[in-house]
């Protein structure tokens, strides 16, 4: 009998192990997001707003219904396994330039064209997420075409959400290969492009960045580099938001942005100072020099150039 009574507690505990599998989450001020299955990108389903006081959900926001690359009219591929609860379309045969997407451009990597017939090409979607100055959430939403491990074309959308899970606007319609990207102010989106592509075999492309106002969503500046740099990365700050692009040289030139002073600000660093870096602030960077704390004001520092 305390045999029985053990197999049938052991059996209680996995049900109650799968059915916490089943949905998870992860919590972040006050950014809730909930996973159907394992806690991973591809199966995060929905972000919840949370009154920090009390706990309890303000509102919602569901991934697979706001997904405009998830309601398509292609034959979907039922699979189970392709590690993303998102659907899967087959595009097989199908010129490209006739895959319809409603406001949206797709960004093709080379030697691919809108004019491309690919022999057994599919389409999904991921996304990616990033939490800035405490109240904006940005969530970018991808949809890939792909022959098997090739890359073709993709298409970006972003959602941009204040804490209480208000659209404060949608940006969309890029023709770029978008990377990393940060927000200030709920007002001012700045992201990156180019490089060799998702698949890191494509034919590399110039770096560049964008720069918009989030609420007219005009673009405010762009700037593409000539030079072969190694990366571009994308950073925010309060107030400030920052262009990285790293040489061979062990530097990196770093480009500031203050969109409330019209101003940007530019200097090459070594990464010993960068890797020192303690605070960046509206004044400059604050950074560990031979065991004291020193600082590189912007304006006394730097060059110093009007964005427009």
């Amino acid at each position: 009998m305390r045999k029985r009574n053990t197999i049938v507690v052991t059996i209680i505990l996995i049900m109650v192990q799968l059915c916490a599998l089943a949905q998870i989450r992860n919590e972040y001020g006050p950014f809730r997001f909930v996973y159907e299955g394992m806690m991973n990108t591809n199966n995060m389903a929905e972000i919840e707003f949370i009154d920090t006081t009390t706990k309890e959900v303000i509102s919602t926001f569901n991934l697979i219904d706001k997904n405009p690359f998830n309601h398509l009219d292609y034959p979907i591929i039922n699979t189970s396994n392709h590690g993303n609860i998102f659907n899967l379309y087959d595009l097989s045969n199908i010129e490209l330039k006739n895959v319809g997407i409603p406001g949206q451009t797709f960004y093709y990597l080379k030697p691919y064209s809108s004019s491309s017939v690919i022999k057994s090409a599919t389409l999904t979607t991921y996304h990616t997420w990033g939490i800035f100055e405490d109240t904006t959430l940005v969530v970018k939403l991808t949809a890939e075409i792909r022959e098997y491990d090739s890359f073709i074309a993709l298409a970006d959308m972003f959602y941009f959400l204040d804490q209480k899970g208000n659209v404060i606007t949608t940006l969309n319609d890029f023709d770029y290969n978008i990377g990393e990207f940060a927000v200030t102010g709920q007002r001012y989106f700045l992201c990156a492009y180019g490089g060799p592509g998702p698949s890191q075999l494509g034919e590399f492309e110039n770096f560049g960045y964008l720069a918009y106002d989030m609420i007219s969503k005009e673009l405010i500046v762009q700037q593409e580099f000539e030079k072969k740099y190694q990366a571009i990365g994308v950073r925010g700050y309060k107030g400030l938001l920052r262009v990285g692009l790293i040489d061979d040289e062990h530097t990196e030139d770093l480009i500031y942005f203050d969109f409330t002073k019209n101003r940007k600000y530019l200097r090459n660093l070594h990464d010993k100072v960068l890797f020192s870096i303690r605070e960046t602030n509206k004044d400059g960077i604050i950074y560990l020099n031979d065991g004291g704390m020193d600082t590189l004001y912007f304006e006394r520092d730097f060059k110093v150039e009007d964005i427009r």
